[in-house]
């Protein structure tokens, strides 16, 4: 697996020193399996950044971004209280609908 192992450096290297791109250690079959294991448990979640433009300009809301995680299979979203301006979560609270 030479190959999979340079790609596997690669990918983990980008931000370390020479260091520790030297500690990673080598891709092999057990441990690629274990990686393959793991992605099925990995939660997923939407943060409200990839929607900001809907939500500050657009006719999206904080109900929608929860619609959009639910729709898609997520874990949850990631939402500040302020995204959206006029349509945040905030401006609910204080309108009464929180």
């Amino acid at each position: 697996m030479p190959h999979l192992d340079a790609q596997f450096r690669a990918l983990l290297s980008p931000n370390l020193t020479a260091a520790e791109i030297e500690q990673i250690p080598d891709l092999t079959t057990e441990r690629a399996r274990v990686l393959i294991d793991r992605i099925d448990r990995v939660r997923l979640f939407g943060h409200a950044y990839a929607l900001l433009t809907n939500l500050t300009y657009g006719a999206y809301g904080p109900d929608d971004v929860l619609d959009f995680a639910r729709e898609h299979d997520l874990a949850g979203v990631c939402i500040h209280v302020l995204d959206g301006e006029e349509r945040s979560l905030r401006a609910c609270r204080v309108a009464g609908h929180a």
